[in-house]
C-alpha cells in the first residue's frame, strides 16, 4: 500500500489496521489484534476498550490504539490509555500509542527503529 493511500483521510479503520499490522509483520513484529467484537462479548469488563494492537519485539512492547482521522478516545478506551501511559514512565520498554492515518510517517520510523 503506497504512503498516499494511507494518509488518505477517507480510510476506514480497518484497512489502516490491516496495513499497520502488514508493516510491523514485514519489519519482524509480533503482533497481537483482537477483533473488537470479542472484547465486547466477554463477560469481564475490564478488557472493553484494550488497544487494538499489541506489538512486541526483542526489546520492546507497544500498545496501540487506532484511529481514524479526527476518531476520539471512548471512556472506556481513555482508562486504558492512562493507565498504559502510567506503565510505560516506570518501564522504558514499554509504549503506548494513538496512531492515525496521517502519522503513517512517523509509525514506519518508530517500527524500523
Amino acid at each position: 500500500m503506497t504512503n498516499r493511500a494511507i494518509m488518505d483521510k477517507s480510510m476506514s479503520e480497518e484497512d489502516f489496521a490491516r496495513a499497520v499490522v502488514d508493516l510491523a509483520l514485514s519489519c519482524g513484529w509480533k503482533v497481537k489484534r483482537e477483533p473488537p467484537w470479542r472484547a465486547a462479548c466477554r463477560k469481564d469488563d475490564s478488557a472493553k476498550g484494550f488497544p487494538d494492537l499489541v506489538l512486541v519485539d526483542s526489546a520492546r512492547v507497544l500498545f496501540v490504539e487506532l484511529k481514524r482521522e479526527g476518531g476520539r478516545l471512548g471512556a472506556r478506551q481513555e482508562e486504558w490509555r492512562v493507565v498504559l501511559e502510567h506503565a510505560a514512565q516506570w518501564n522504558k520498554y514499554i509504549e503506548y500509542h494513538i496512531w492515525r492515518p496521517s502519522d503513517w510517517e512517523a509509525i514506519r520510523e518508530r517500527l524500523l527503529a
